[in-house]
C-alpha cells in the first residue's frame, strides 16, 4: 500500500481527481497526500502504516490519537518531570536519560546505566547536576523556565541541544510540536491552580490515563493538513476521502465472533436509495448481536 500511495503522488504518475469547478465546468488535478486515507482495525496497525509511509519519505497523520496526552511525547514528559522532582531517585533518573530528549546512541546510554557508587563516569555526573539544576528552577522560578533552560542544554559527548535532538530525525516535526503544546498545557495548569512540582506530575499522570478529550488536547501540526490520512475503521465514520485504502478488512475472524462459524453478515447489492432512482452503491453488513457488541467493544477501545 505505501508503494502504491508513493507511487500515486509522484510528479508525472498521471493520477488525477475530477470533479467541476467552481463554476460548473469540468475540471481535473493531481492527488495530493490530503487526499488519501488508510484505514485500519487498531492504532498498532496505524502505527506500522505511519512508519512505512515515512520510510517512503511521506508525511501521514494517525487521526485516531484525539489527545496529545495520548502521545508517546506525554509520556516521556512524564518521565522526565518524575527525574527532575526526584533527582536521587535512580530508576527516574535513568529512565529520563533513555527519553528522546536527550537521545542518547546505545552504546553511551548503557555504560552510563551500568555506572553504580563511587564509580559514576563524569558524563553521568553531568546529568546528574543538570538535573538538580532543572529542579531548583523549577521550584523557583516555575515549570516553563525550568524546560526552556532543558531545550537549551547540550547533551554530554554530543554537540547537539535537547532541542535539536527532539527535532532531529523521522518524525522531529511532530515530536517538538507535541512537547511544546504540552509544555504549554502543563504551564497553564500549574499557574491557574498554583500546583507544586509533585502536583503537576500527579496531574499529568491523569490525563495520560483518561479517556475523553477536549478540543484543547487535540494535537497540533499545520503540516496535517497535507499528510495522508491514517485512522481506524470506527474513527472513519462520517468522514469522506477521495481515495481510500482499506487493506485489512479481509483479516476479520468471523468464528471468533460467531461460534458457528457462519459469516454474520453478507454484503449486500446496489440498491435505489437516491429520491431521483439513480442507482447507489450501498455496503450491508447484517450483523447479529454478538457481532455488534464485538465491533461496539472494539470501538471503545479504540
Amino acid at each position: 500500500v505505501s508503494a502504491e500511495i508513493s507511487r500515486l503522488l509522484a510528479p508525472g504518475s498521471g493520477a488525477e481527481l475530477t470533479g467541476m469547478d467552481k463554476y460548473g465546468n469540468p475540471a481535473s488535478r493531481p492527488v495530493k497526500s490530503s487526499d488519501i486515507a488508510i484505514l485500519t482495525s487498531s492504532n498498532k496497525q496505524a502505527e506500522d502504516f505511519q512508519n512505512s509511509l515515512r520510510e517512503h519519505g511521506i508525511i501521514a497523520v494517525i487521526k485516531n490519537r484525539n489527545s496529545i496526552f495520548h502521545s508517546p511525547e506525554a509520556s516521556q514528559m512524564h518521565y522526565l518531570l518524575a527525574a527532575v522532582a526526584e533527582p536521587d531517585n535512580r530508576r527516574a533518573f535513568n529512565t529520563a536519560l533513555s527519553s528522546d530528549f536527550f537521545n542518547l546512541p546505545p552504546d553511551i546510554l548503557c555504560s552510563l546505566l551500568r555506572c553504580e557508587g563511587d564509580l559514576l563516569s563524569p558524563e553521568y555526573e553531568s546529568f546528574s547536576r543538570f538535573i538538580l539544576e532543572l529542579k531548583e528552577l523549577w521550584h523557583e522560578f516555575g515549570l516553563m523556565r525550568m524546560l526552556n533552560r532543558l531545550m537549551r542544554f547540550v547533551v554530554p559527548n554530543s554537540s547537539r541541544t535537547v532541542r535539536e535532538n527532539l527535532v532531529t530525525g523521522p518524525g522531529g516535526e511532530r515530536r517538538i510540536t507535541n512537547m511544546l503544546h504540552l509544555a504549554e498545557l502543563l504551564h497553564d495548569e500549574e499557574r491557574s491552580r498554583r500546583l507544586a512540582p509533585n502536583s503537576v506530575i500527579a496531574w499529568l499522570g491523569k490525563m495520560i490515563r483518561e479517556e475523553d478529550s477536549k478540543e484543547e488536547f487535540e494535537p497540533r501540526l499545520e503540516s496535517d493538513r497535507e499528510a495522508v490520512n491514517i485512522l481506524t475503521v470506527h474513527k472513519s465514520k462520517g468522514l469522506q476521502f477521495p481515495v481510500v485504502y482499506c487493506p485489512f478488512l479481509w483479516q476479520r475472524d468471523w468464528s471468533r465472533i460467531n461460534a458457528g462459524g457462519t459469516p454474520p453478515g453478507r454484503i449486500i447489492h446496489c440498491e435505489s436509495t437516491a429520491p431521483d432512482h439513480h442507482k447507489e452503491a450501498v455496503l450491508a453488513l447484517n450483523v447479529n448481536d454478538a457481532a455488534k457488541e464485538t465491533n461496539n467493544t472494539a470501538a471503545k477501545h479504540e
